[in-house]
C-alpha cells in the first residue's frame, strides 16, 4: 500500500509538504516550510482566495503583522500572492498553547505567571500600536523555545484610545469571549483582558471557570455561577486569584483597566515603565506643558490663533492631541499619550472641547494673550540679570553687538532680551526696541540703553 506522501509546493523561494500541516488560522491553513535559499525552517499561512470575501480584512491584518516586531508576537516576514492563493511568511513556531494543554491538561503556578508575563509584553506592542486582538484563545498564543506569541490578527482592529474606546462588532471565539462579545452588547478593548482572565484559570486548573454546549447557555452561566477556585486540584497564591477575578467581572466598567493589569504586583517587577507609567506621565506631561507655554507667551497667542494654526475644529480628538504631543517629544509613547489625553478628558465621549483644552493649559497656568505691551518689561529684564551676574551693560551690549559700532539693531537687540529671559513676548521686545529708537534709525546705542535703565525701577 503506497502512503499518502502529500504534495509539495513552492511559492517563489519557499517550498512545503501539504501533510505538514500545523493548523488553522482565521482564514486558511498553515504548514511548516523552508526558505530554499537559506535553509531556515518557516511557517506559511495558505489563503485560498475563493474564501476570502472581504479582501480589505485580510488586507488590514497584513498591515497590522507588519506593524509588530515584538518577541511576544508572531512576526510577518512576508506576504507573497498567486492567481488562486494568498500566502503569509510567519515565524514557525513548536506548537501552540492549546495543543500543549491536550498533552499536560495544565501548567505549574510559576509557568502560569510566566505565560501570563509574555502574552502582556505582547499585548503592550498592540497597545503601543492601537490594536485590539479580539480572539484571545490558546490556538492562538504559538510557543517557540519556551516563549509565548500572540499569533492569528485576522479579527484584530485599530483603535483609536485603547483605554477607552467602545465598539459593537461581534467577533471571536465563544468559548474566550467576554459577556459583552457573547451578548452583541457595546464592549471595549478590555474584552482581551475578560479572555486573557479566562486563559490564566484554565491553565492552572486543567478548565475554563464555565462551561456550555451553546451561547445562551454560556451566558447564563456566567450570569449566575459564581466563579469558583478549585483548591482541591491546585492552591494558588492570593496574587494570582485577585488577578483572575478582577479579568473575569462582568460588569466592563468594573473590571481590571490594562494600566491596573500592568502594575498588578503579580506583574508590576516586569513592567516598571508601566507600573511607574502615573509619574512618568506627569513628568512628561508638565515638561510637554511648559514647552507649549513657552511657544504661546512667546508668540502672544490667543486660543482661537491656536486652534487655527493647529487646524484644529471644536472637537479635540486624541489623534489631534497624538500629533500635538510628539512634534515635543517624538519619544513619547502611545500608552502615555492616551493616559495624559484621559486625564485631560473627563466626559468619556473620546474628544476634547476646547473648553476643557484651555482648562488644562490653566492647569499648567499657560495664559493666552490678554497682555497690553509692555516696554519696561524688557528693561527690568535686563536690568535683573546684570545685577544676578554682577555684570555692566557694556559687557553684555558687546557680546551681541556683532559690528562691535556700539549700535544694536533689532535681531542682536531681540537675542540680547532672550538671552535675559526667553519667555519675554516678541510684541513687548519690539515695543522696547521702537521706544528706544524713537528717530527710526533701526537700531539703539549703548547709551540710550544705559540712560533707560538707570531710570527704570
Amino acid at each position: 500500500m503506497i502512503q499518502n506522501q502529500g504534495l509539495e509546493k513552492k511559492v517563489e523561494k519557499y517550498q512545503y509538504n501539504t501533510l505538514h500541516i500545523l493548523g488553522d488560522g482565521s482564514y486558511g491553513t498553515v504548514y511548516k516550510g523552508i526558505n530554499t535559499l537559506t535553509q531556515q525552517p518557516i511557517a506559511i499561512k495558505v489563503i485560498p482566495r475563493s474564501k476570502v470575501y472581504d479582501a480589505e480584512a485580510l488586507s488590514f491584518e497584513l498591515r497590522i503583522l507588519a506593524k509588530l516586531k515584538g518577541e511576544n508576537i508572531v512576526r510577518l516576514h512576508e506576504t507573497l500572492m498567486t492567481q488562486n492563493n494568498y500566502y503569509q511568511v510567519i515565524d514557525l513556531c513548536d506548537g501552540d498553547l492549546k495543543q500543549l494543554l491536550d498533552k499536560q491538561k495544565f501548567l505549574t503556578e510559576q509557568e502560569a505567571i510566566n505565560l501570563m508575563i509574555d502574552l502582556l509584553k505582547g499585548f503592550l506592542e498592540l497597545i503601543q500600536n492601537g490594536i485590539i486582538h479580539r480572539d484571545v484563545k490558546p490556538a492562538n498564543i504559538l510557543i517557540s523555545k519556551g516563549k509565548y506569541k500572540l499569533a492569528d490578527f485576522g479579527f484584530a482592529r485599530l483603535v483609536d484610545n485603547y483605554a477607552q474606546q467602545l465598539f459593537v462588532t461581534v467577533l471571536g471565539t465563544p468559548l474566550y469571549m467576554s459577556p459583552q462579545l457573547l451578548q452583541n452588547l457595546q464592549y471595549s478593548t478590555k474584552c482581551d483582558i475578560w479572555s486573557l482572565g479566562f486563559i490564566f484559570y484554565e491553565v492552572l486548573f486543567g478548565r475554563t471557570p464555565w462551561n456550555a454546549n451553546s451561547i445562551p447557555e454560556l451566558i447564563k452561566n456566567i450570569n449566575e455561577k459564581p466563579l469558583l477556585f478549585p483548591d482541591k486540584i491546585k492552591q494558588v497564591n492570593d496574587f494570582v486569584k485577585d488577578v483572575i477575578r478582577r479579568c473575569l467581572v462582568i460588569n466592563e466598567d468594573e473590571r481590571i483597566g490594562w494600566y491596573d493589569l500592568y502594575k498588578h504586583p503579580l506583574f508590576a517587577n516586569h513592567f516598571k515603565d508601566i507600573a511607574d507609567l502615573e509619574e512618568i506621565c506627569n513628568n512628561k506631561e508638565k515638561m510637554i506643558a511648559q514647552t507649549l507655554r513657552n511657544e504661546i507667551v512667546r508668540k502672544d497667542l490667543s486660543l482661537d490663533q491656536l486652534v487655527i494654526k493647529l487646524n484644529w475644529g471644536p472637537q479635540v480628538t486624541i489623534k489631534d492631541i497624538d500629533n500635538l504631543f510628539t512634534r515635543v517629544d517624538p519619544q513619547l509613547q502611545r500608552i502615555q499619550i492616551e493616559h495624559i489625553f484621559n486625564n485631560m478628558e473627563k466626559a468619556n465621549n473620546q474628544y476634547l472641547t476646547l473648553q476643557e483644552f484651555q482648562r488644562w493649559l490653566d492647569k499648567f497656568q499657560i495664559p493666552f494673550s490678554s497682555y497690553r505691551q509692555n516696554p519696561m518689561e524688557c528693561f527690568r529684564v535686563i536690568k535683573q540679570t546684570m545685577k544676578n551676574y554682577n555684570r555692566t551693560l557694556d559687557q553684555y551690549f558687546d557680546k551681541f553687538n556683532e559690528a562691535k559700532d556700539g549700535k544694536l539693531k533689532y535681531e542682536e537687540f531681540k537675542q540680547f532680551i532672550l538671552r535675559c529671559n526667553n519667555q519675554i513676548f516678541d510684541s513687548w521686545i519690539k515695543s522696547s526696541f521702537e521706544f528706544l529708537d524713537r528717530k527710526k534709525q533701526g537700531f539703539v546705542t549703548l547709551q540710550e540703553l544705559q540712560q533707560q535703565l538707570d531710570k527704570t525701577n
